[in-house]
């Protein structure tokens, strides 16, 4: 989570969670801030019910510590959760929302890639990670080319077949489309979110061997 306070541009959280923002260097982020002059700060989600950092967090906006800060809104009404997440009848913060079971989501490759091209950010933060090994740079390097776990259905048979009846049912309703071409059509456009998807993390890749180091402001506790 990346906030600004009263310096920027408000005291609203700006949650980064989109692949633009992903795929922002360390350098071009340098750049805006010294271009704009736009303070930020970054918070861990699963420290947000730390009292210490909600403290520094509001002693950083300059506000005051109000209960009202501890409760989930949106346009003034109690944020209860979405399709998406599970329902938070309280309000407040839950620690369910960190309970998504991540790791059981990606495969070994998928992992070995993250801990290299991440490892500087994920100590940074304070989060678990592998150390790097001597091979890790051409293995990587290696697997990044590979599909991802959630990729590898993209370019399965059964996808294709799937994606077939769907254009066949949608076509009915349509005059002079074939479900051929739009079964092609949803296949480049794979490829080519797939070759975006390398180009990024090949990106990633060579900052992580040219600069090792990652240095951006972090709200965490004293302890």
């Amino acid at each position: 989570m990346t906030i600004k306070n009263k310096s920027g541009h408000g005291s609203s959280p700006k949650i980064a969670v989109t692949s633009v923002s992903f795929s922002k260097s360390a350098a071009l982020r340098e750049r805006l801030m010294k271009k704009y002059n736009n303070e930020h700060i970054a918070i861990r989600v699963e420290d947000l019910n730390r009292k210490c950092i909600f403290e520094k967090l509001c002693n950083w906006l300059d506000i005051a510590d109000n209960d009202c800060l501890k409760k989930s809104t949106w346009g003034g009404l109690l944020w209860l959760g979405d399709s998406l997440t599970s329902k938070n009848l309280s309000g407040g913060r839950s620690r369910d929302i960190l309970k998504n079971k991540w790791e059981g989501k990606l495969s070994f490759t998928d992992k070995r890639i993250f801990n290299f091209i991440l490892n500087n950010r994920l100590k940074h933060y304070n989060y678990s990670y592998k150390k790097i090994h001597f091979v890790d740079p051409i293995l990587v390097l290696f697997f990044i080319f590979l599909p991802l776990s959630h990729e590898t259905r993209f370019f399965s048979i059964n996808y294709i077949k799937d994606s077939f009846k769907k254009e066949c049912q949608a076509t009915k309703q349509t005059l002079f489309k074939s479900p051929v071409l739009g079964v092609a059509g949803r296949i480049l456009k794979n490829i080519i979110f797939y070759f975006l998807r390398v180009f990024l993390f090949l990106n990633y890749y060579f900052n992580a061997i040219k600069k090792p180091d990652f240095s951006q402001p972090f709200l965490q506790c004293d302890d």
